[in-house]
């Protein structure tokens, strides 16, 4: 495995920080435990009398430690937080989220049935915490309390030890929408493993309404900045969401070449009390299934914004770079997301002009994807046009400054690129007039594509062209244009999508799936 040098310390903050070892990867769900929040209250009395006691936990070889990223707010002070007032629409029906891909939170387990590690030791914390609110203890005092309960390591030493626990939020809140306030909680171990938990009475008694180790599935971390980001009504339906975030790390394999690299991504999930229990709340590129359970970003972070000045937060994932080998060339990229009905969905998106052909062509997918339809003309213009975009080669293993005079000479363009670009440009202006409404231009759009590209690298797109136009002309319905194109990409995969995605132009760029060559499905 190799790892390249030189970068930025906001990302990678020493050499320990690259360090991959198998010790804490683990395969499973996260957790939570829910139960109904009752309506009576236990006033605390006194505090209790707790004996010093060491949480040991079994012995593991280093664990990887994910690359570093920008830190969290400080945690709220706890006390007072203003109650959001309902403003959703009454009878908007949930999305139901895919349990294959977002399964309802349940205790994580390992293949062979054993808890995780990271689960392991956050579970040690649950009854310490709910013990001491039980036994009178007031949240103000969980840190203090904490202190007494450290996390100890005899078998690894220095930054790799899983040490602590860090308090990294605190607040009391009514989360559960019944004027009882709950005790969020977030603790972080050494940033190699975390918990969330969020403590409400029932019947008298305080019980975990949520207990969620953090990044156990995988080669997951919380990473700095991770666990629990705010507190925030993003839905506006008058109850709080938890916006949280933790690291993953991720293989990308190129068997062509013999080669793997790592790379961590940030995770971002929201999760509200369903009256119940808690849910993820939904994620939507374009507010059409698939919803996902959490959105990603690429060496980069998370705020949130009222950008719009509309009154309302946003939340504004910003992606980096990457510089690893074979991640082809990339932009800073921020995308805002706000709630639409029943999702959070993907509204903006703010990024530097295109260097690369590829870009341009990528972008304007983005923007037809966003409604931005004048703004992805523009793009796809620049494909066909612009004498200043580059050409790509996929032999361009490293970032573009890494390539400069006779010694490390820009690998030679691939000649297909260009042709096959243009003719995909123009398969996809002739969708973008006919989703504007003009058959005319469409019409126009498609012969010119035909002319120009009946032979050569970009027939295929002139094939795709007509499956979708056949379609669209008959009743003038663009669905069924999108349909028939969907399905002739999914049957031409390897023509059609291979050559727009990740796989030609560098595995930190997007991969394109059938429903992208085409976005204006009939739903059901």
């Amino acid at each position: 495995m190799s790892f390249p040098q030189g970068h930025s310390t906001s990302w990678l903050d020493s050499a320990h920080d690259r360090a991959f070892v198998g010790g804490l990867v683990a395969f499973g769900l996260a957790g939570v435990l829910a139960a109904c929040v009752g309506p009576s209250v236990v006033t605390p009395t006194a505090e209790p009398t707790v004996t010093r006691q060491r949480i040991d936990r079994l012995a593991t070889s280093t664990p990887f430690v994910g690359p570093i990223l920008s830190g969290s707010p400080i945690p709220p002070e706890i006390g007072e937080a203003r109650t959001p007032e309902p403003t959703s629409t009454p009878g908007v029906e949930r999305v139901v989220l895919d349990p294959d891909v977002c399964p309802v939170p349940t205790r994580p387990v390992m293949p062979n049935g054993e808890l995780s590690l990271q689960a392991k030791i956050a579970y040690l914390y649950e009854p310490i915490l709910v013990d001491y609110l039980n036994g009178g203890g007031m949240a103000e005092g969980i840190p203090d309390h904490l202190a007494l309960f450290p996390t100890e390591d005899f078998a690894i030493v220095g930054p790799f030890a899983i040490t602590g626990p860090t308090l990294t939020y605190l607040r009391a809140v009514d989360l559960a929408g019944d004027s009882e306030p709950e005790i969020v909680v977030g603790l972080d171990w050494n940033r190699l493993a975390g918990a969330l938990y969020v403590l409400g009475r029932e019947a008298g008694s305080f019980r975990a309404l949520l207990s969620l180790p953090i990044g156990v599935t995988g080669y997951q971390t919380t990473g700095r900045g991770g666990g629990i980001r705010a507190l925030v009504d993003l839905n506006r339906n008058g109850r709080w969401e938890i916006l949280y975030s933790y690291l993953e790390e991720v293989e990308i394999t190129d068997p062509t070449r013999q080669d793997y690299q790592y790379f961590s991504r940030r995770l971002v999930e929201l999760l509200e009390w369903n009256g119940t229990a808690f849910e993820y709340l939904p994620f939507s590129t374009d507010g059409t299934a698939p919803f996902a359970c959490r959105a990603e970003v690429s060496r980069g972070d998370l705020e949130l914004l009222d950008r719009d000045e509309d009154g309302e937060l946003e939340l504004i994932l910003e992606s980096g770079t990457i510089s690893y080998s074979y991640t082809g060339s990339q932009r800073v990229r921020r995308e805002m997301w706000e709630w639409k009905e029943d999702h959070l969905q993907f509204t903006y998106l703010d990024i530097a002009p295109p260097d690369f052909r590829f870009q341009a062509v990528q972008e304007g997918d983005d923007q037809v994807r966003l409604g931005e339809f004048d703004l992805a003309l523009t793009r796809y213009l620049e494909a066909l046009f612009d004498p200043d975009l580059l050409a790509w080669s996929p032999d361009r293993k490293w970032a573009d400054d890494q390539y400069h005079d006779d010694m490390w000479p820009v690998p030679t363009p691939d000649a297909d690129e260009r042709p096959r670009l243009e003719a995909y440009a123009r398969y996809r202006l002739v969708v973008l007039h006919a989703a504007r409404g003009d058959a005319y231009s469409a019409r126009i759009a498609y012969d010119e594509l035909l002319e120009r590209a009946s032979t050569g690298p970009g027939r295929v797109y002139a094939d795709l062209a007509t499956a979708f136009w056949e379609a669209y002309e008959a009743g003038q319905e663009i669905a069924a244009g999108c349909t028939a194109a969907a399905e002739f990409a999914r049957s031409h995969a390897g023509e059609v999508l291979a050559p727009l995605g990740a796989g030609y132009y560098g595995w930190a760029n997007r991969n394109y799936e059938p429903a992208d060559i085409c976005p204006f499905v009939m739903q059901p």
